[in-house]
């Protein structure tokens, strides 16, 4: 694990401020720039990690963390490889016009963890009655070598207050079975949702005529 110096070429720069790092998402390696310019955010000195914002250069990142993500949960590679596909094309413009955004922590200039966040347009509701937009929580993805550290924990309260930070009073997200003691230790609770799957043709024809 990283200690606070001895940064590899292609890391952001960290200034100490009390007892807190801020990570900077402006590379020191001239030859392989970042592409856009990232937002700092604090990281607790008790990892000795850096954390930055996510940027459209971090699209196979996000793509891998999401299949991953859901490996984990025990889905299978036959379902995993078209929804990737189909992601990456998806995820593409929202990462580069910044409404698809989150947070990578980073040992030595690695990334070991992240989380992606959006905010979804959703109708006044009793849970948000002045509002019309929910936070999202999505793709919460941790390396096998780094989990029981908290990082999971860490970013999931950036997460609460970027939200907080645009605005946003009211979150959601979609918890796995691995996922569920760590969110609700973090105060999230379950809700009267329900989902259903829906026979769609392939070639996207069929289903009644609407009179």
């Amino acid at each position: 694990m990283a200690s606070g110096g001895g940064r590899k070429a292609n890391a952001c720069r960290a200034d100490g401020i009390g007892s807190r790092r801020i990570a900077h998402a402006r590379c020191v390696d001239a030859a392989n720039p970042c592409p856009m310019a990232c937002q700092a955010y604090p990281s607790s000195d008790w990892n000795h990690m850096d954390i930055r914002t996510l940027g459209a250069h971090d699209l196979e990142l996000v793509c891998r963390h999401r299949e991953e993500m859901f490996r984990d949960a025990g889905r299978s590679d036959d379902v995993l490889s078209p929804m990737t596909t189909h992601f990456r094309e998806w995820v593409r413009p929202r990462l580069q016009d910044g409404s698809y955004f989150g947070f990578v922590m980073l040992d030595d200039g690695a990334p070991v963890a992240g989380i992606g966040l959006m905010l979804i347009e959703w109708p006044p509701h009793p849970e948000h009655p002045a509002s019309d937009k929910r936070g999202y929580v999505l793709n919460v993805f941790v390396e096998p070598a780094y989990r029981k550290r908290g990082l999971a924990r860490e970013l999931m309260k950036l997460a609460d207050d970027e939200f907080v930070r645009r605005g946003v009073g009211y979150a959601v997200l979609h918890a796995t079975q691995k996922g569920r003691p760590l969110y609700q230790g973090l105060g999230w609770n379950g809700t009267t949702e329900m989902a259903k799957a829906l026979a769609v043709p392939l070639n996207g024809e069929g289903g009644r005529d609407v009179p």
